[in-house]
C-alpha cells in the first residue's frame, strides 16, 4: 500500500508542472528519452537486456528485448533554478561579491511511452517496439523586475512592492514553447541473443513560439509620459521530418558486452511570422543604406526566414560497454562515449565528446542500488557588436537510483539527476531601455557588454519513473 501510495504522489507531482531552461529557448532543450534505471546509471546503457527504455539511445537493442509483449510508460520531471549575478565594487573600486539581481526556478514535465513485442524462431530473435516521445522541447520561462533609484528609506506600497525599496517600474516577461515529437518505430534481429543490429525512424512534428513583454507598472505612469509598448510575438510551424538511427550490440562473453550507435542529422525547416508592439512582420521595413549609397528596403518577415527558418538536429555517434564483475551483489558497469557533431548546425560550432558512466549492485538480490555521473558540452551564441561568436558551455551531472515490484507484476524503477552549469551572458533586457523622461533621480542607465556580463549560475533536477509490465507469450 505504501509503495501504491508513493507512486501516486509521484505521478501527481509529474502532471502538475511546466517550463525549462532559459540557456536553450531558441535551440531547444533535449529531452531525456530513456527510462528511469537508464537515468540513475549516468544514461550510459548502450548495452542493456529486456525492455525498452534504452531502444532510443541504441536502436540495436530491439532485437534483445525480452520474449513476448512489454509495456513501459515514464514519466519526468526536470526542475531549473537559475541565478543571475553581477559584481559589485565599492567606493574605491574595489571588488565585493558578486550579488544576485534576478532568480528564476521553474520546472517542465513530460512522458514517454513504449509497446513492444519480441518473437523467438530458433536461434533467431525478432523484435518491434512503437512508441512516443519529445526529441527537443522549447519551453522557458523568465521573468524579473526593474526598479528605479527611489530613496529607500521613503517606504512604498502597491507597485512600489514591500517598504524600504526603490519602486517597481517595469516587469520583464521573457517566454518560449512548443516542441518537436512525434511517433517512432524500431525495429530489430537477433541471433541466439549474441549479436543484435537494429533501426529506429521517427516522424517529428512540432512548432515554436517566441514571447517577449517589457510591461510599465502604475508607478512608472505617474512618472513619466515616455512609456513606449515593448510586445514582440514570434512563431514557427515545423515540417514533418524524419529522425532516423541505427546500432548494434554484441555479447562478447559473460563479462563483457559492446553496444554501438549512431543517430542521423535531422534537417526541418519552419514557416516564422511575427508581431512588433501590434504590427505584424509583413508589414514592417527595416531600412538599410547599401554600399553604393542607395536606400535598400527588406521586409523583417524575409530576416525572420533567414535567421530562423532551418533548424539542425546535430548527428552522433556513441559506443560503450557493460562489465560484469564476478561478485556476490550481481554488479554491472556502464561505460560510453559520444561523438555529436555540433559542427551540423554552425560553422563556429566544433564537434564535442561526452562522457557517461553508471553502476548497479543488487543488494540480497533485491534492492538495486544505481549511481551514475555524466559530462556533457553544448553551445550557445552570443553577440559582440555586429559580430556573433560561439561560446562552450559544461554540464556535469551526478545521478542515482533504485527500483522495486510492484504488486508483483510491474516492475518500477525511480531515478534521479542532479547538473551545473555556468556561463557569462549579456543581459536580457538592456538598461538603456529604461532610460525614460521622469523614471530616474540621478541615476542614467546604461547597457553593459561584455566587460561587465551577467554571471549565471544554473542547476537542474532530473526525476524520473518507470513502470514496466511484461508478458510471456507461450
Amino acid at each position: 500500500m505504501k509503495r501504491i501510495l508513493l507512486v501516486i504522489t509521484l505521478l501527481l507531482a509529474v502532471f502538475s508542472l511546466s517550463a525549462y531552461s532559459i540557456l536553450d529557448m531558441q535551440n531547444g532543450n533535449q529531452v531525456f528519452n530513456g527510462d528511469a534505471r537508464l537515468l540513475s546509471m549516468g544514461r550510459a546503457g548502450m548495452y542493456n537486456l529486456g525492455d525498452p527504455g534504452s531502444i532510443s539511445l541504441n536502436p540495436g537493442l530491439t532485437g534483445l528485448l525480452s520474449e513476448g509483449i512489454t509495456f513501459q510508460f515514464n514519466p519526468g520531471t526536470v526542475f531549473n533554478s537559475e541565478y543571475r549575478s553581477i559584481p559589485m565594487y565599492n567606493f574605491f573600486d574595489g571588488y565585493i561579491n558578486d550579488a544576485n539581481y534576478v532568480s528564476n526556478t521553474n520546472s517542465y514535465g513530460n512522458f514517454i511511452g513504449n509497446i513492444s513485442y519480441k518473437m523467438q524462431v530458433d536461434n533467431m530473435g525478432i523484435g518491434i517496439n512503437l512508441g512516443y516521445n519529445p526529441v527537443i522541447d522549447f519551453n522557458s520561462n523568465y521573468e524579473e523586475q526593474v526598479r528605479n533609484d527611489g530613496n529607500t528609506d521613503s517606504g512604498n506600497s502597491g507597485d512600489n512592492s514591500p517598504d524600504g525599496y526603490p519602486p517597481i517600474i517595469a516587469r520583464n516577461f521573457l517566454e518560449t514553447e512548443g516542441d518537436l515529437s512525434g511517433i517512432n518505430l524500431s525495429m530489430g534481429i537477433s541471433w541466439q541473443n549474441w549479436l543484435s543490429a537494429g533501426i529506429q525512424m521517427q516522424q517529428l512534428t512540432g512548432d515554436w513560439n517566441y514571447s517577449q513583454k517589457i510591461i510599465w507598472t502604475d508607478a512608472a505612469k505617474e512618472l513619466s509620459d515616455d512609456l513606449p509598448d515593448r510586445n514582440i510575438e514570434i512563431s514557427g510551424d515545423f515540417e514533418d521530418a524524419w529522425k532516423l538511427g541505427l546500432g548494434f550490440a554484441y555479447h562478447m562473453n559473460e563479462r563483457l558486452d559492446l553496444g554501438f550507435a549512431m543517430q542521423m542529422k535531422t534537417e526541418l525547416n519552419r514557416t516564422i511570422s511575427g508581431i512588433w508592439d501590434g504590427i505584424n512582420s509583413e508589414d514592417i521595413f527595416i531600412d538599410t543604406t547599401s554600399a553604393g549609397g542607395e536606400l535598400d528596403s527588406l521586409y523583417w518577415q524575409d530576416t525572420l526566414e533567414e535567421d530562423l527558418g532551418n533548424y539542425i538536429i546535430p548527428g552522433s555517434y556513441r559506443i560503450g560497454f557493460r562489465y560484469h564483475p564476478r561478485n556476490l551483489w550481481k554488479t554491472f558497469m556502464n561505460f560510453d562515449v559520444e561523438r555529436v557533431n555540433y559542427s551540423d548546425i554552425d560553422d563556429k560550432f566544433s564537434d564535442v565528446t561526452n562522457f557517461y558512466m553508471g553502476i548497479e549492485h543488487q543488494i540480497n538480490q533485491k534492492l538495486p542500488m544505481r549511481f551514475g555521473f555524466n559530462y556533457k558540452t553544448s553551445y550557445y551564441i552570443f553577440t559582440d557588436g555586429d559580430t556573433e561568436f560561439a561560446r562552450k558551455v559544461t554540464m556535469p551531472s551526478f545521478t542515482a537510483g533504485t527500483g522495486f515490484k510492484l504488486m508483483n507484476m510491474i516492475d518500477v524503477d525511480l531515478g534521479m539527476e542532479y547538473s551545473l552549469r555556468k556561463y557569462d551572458q549579456l543581459d536580457l533586457f538592456m538598461d538603456s531601455y529604461y532610460d525614460r523622461d521622469g523614471l530616474w533621480n540621478e541615476q542614467v542607465p546604461s547597457d553593459r557588454d561584455w566587460n561587465n556580463p551577467d554571471q549565471v549560475d544554473e542547476s537542474l533536477i532530473t526525476l524520473q519513473a518507470s513502470f514496466t509490465w511484461h508478458w510471456q507469450v507461450k
